[in-house]
């Protein structure tokens, strides 16, 4: 009866990899349910026909701020033609039938204390501040959709362990073209980017930013004001200009943008290492891939020794499924600099993608070494721990 059913299943000989933190289970939990369906739980991502399942606890994003690695390989795969498919958590669970418990309730203030981990008086913060919203009021009793609250905790977390809002919102606008549902992090993203402008008086009194960071009230000091956004000025006159309204539109988020006074900068001044590397590094961030290496590949032929540019290319190289040439590139990129931190992460990443554990695990310990704080460092060390096992 039970071999009948797997047969039957729709997982049945499938692939199934998990990308983030799942909200109705464990990742324990769904390897068995995996393997009751008749389905092949996987820790990595191959050219194999594979199954992605997104986690909805938050959103499927690295201690470092990008999206998980597991996930920008599985698009990279999928965008070459490869059977990889995407599935949020709850449709999976939906596909086997399964309830999909929190991800469908609505919970009070109190019970998302319980559920999520996270006091009551920092959920009210989020709450005065617009952070989170109610999804319903029945007999005024305020209920909060999951999804929504743990997105803002993961984002909370994010910021607070040091990564950046410029990295977060890219890495948001990366996950919006690849999965489509994620208007309201990105405007939570623009909540806490002003949070320092943004306070909430609370009961007693004193005021908190939306992180639950409490702030200290000094009589007659004006609030800080917003610094207004620059204006796109189309009146560069040479290479240097056009380079430094690059800069101010990455700042600012507007890649397009950037990459337009990027280009303009080369045609001004004719070839430049640094105007090849600013327009490649904005051309990845708009996920066109194989531009950005071919940039990168440019600013390597004006000069080879750009250690950050070869780490970029092995980047990119990865995107695209070259794991072997992406970590000569990271090679490359550390026999030029044997203490570039980033350059070690990412080879790390991709040697253990591969299945070469040990490898892998040698460049973890030399990334801790150089950069021993920082969501990076946890995440290094969080891999040592699995790969000592």
């Amino acid at each position: 009866m039970v071999k009948t059913l797997r047969r039957a299943s729709w997982l049945e000989g499938k692939r199934v990899a998990v990308a983030g933190r799942l909200a109705s289970m464990t990742r324990s939990e769904a390897a068995h349910l995996i393997a009751a369906h008749g389905g092949i739980y996987a820790r990595t991502v191959t050219r194999a026909p594979t199954i992605v399942v997104v986690g909805r606890d938050g959103w499927p994003l690295a201690a470092d701020g990008r999206p998980t690695r597991k996930l920008r390989k599985a698009l990279a795969l999928a965008k070459q033609g490869y059977d990889v498919e995407i599935l949020p958590e709850e449709d999976l669970l939906a596909r086997l039938h399964c309830p999909t418990g929190r991800l469908q309730r609505h919970f009070t203030l109190r019970e998302l204390t319980h559920v999520l981990g996270v006091p009551a008086p920092r959920l009210n913060v989020w709450l005065r501040a617009r952070l989170i919203d109610p999804a319903a009021t029945v007999d005024g009793i305020r209920y909060f959709d999951f999804r929504h609250v743990a997105g803002a905790k993961s984002l909370c977390e994010l910021v607070r362990s040091g990564v950046t809002i410029a990295r977060l919102r890219q890495s948001l606008r990366r996950l919006r073209k690849w999965l489509g549902d994620i208007e309201d992090p990105l405007s939570q993203l623009t909540t806490l980017e002003h949070s320092r402008k943004l306070v909430v008086r609370l009961a007693d009194g004193q005021l908190a930013e939306p992180g639950g960071q409490l702030l200290f009230e000094f009589a007659g000091q004006p609030p800080d004001a917003i610094p207004p956004s620059l204006p796109w000025v189309a009146q560069a006159r040479n290479a240097e200009e056009w380079f430094e309204l690059g800069c101010r539109a990455e700042d600012r988020g507007d890649l397009l943008q950037a990459a337009t006074a990027y280009r303009q900068a080369l045609l001004a001044g004719g070839p430049s290492a640094e105007s090849c590397f600013n327009l490649a590094n904005v051309l990845s961030s708009l996920g066109q891939y194989a531009q950005a290496g071919e940039r990168y590949r440019q600013v390597l032929e004006i000069d080879p020794n750009f250690w950050e540019a070869w780490n970029n290319l092995g980047t990119v190289l990865t995107y695209e499924g070259h794991d072997e040439e992406a970590i000569e590139a990271y090679r490359h990129a550390l026999r030029l600099h044997p203490r570039y931190c980033d350059a070690h992460y990412n080879l790390a990443d991709t040697l253990e993608d591969l299945g070469r554990r040990l490898e892998a695990r040698d460049h973890w310990r030399a990334y801790l070494q150089i950069e021993p704080r920082g969501p990076g460092a946890e995440y290094a060390r969080e891999r040592l721990r699995q790969l000592d096992r």
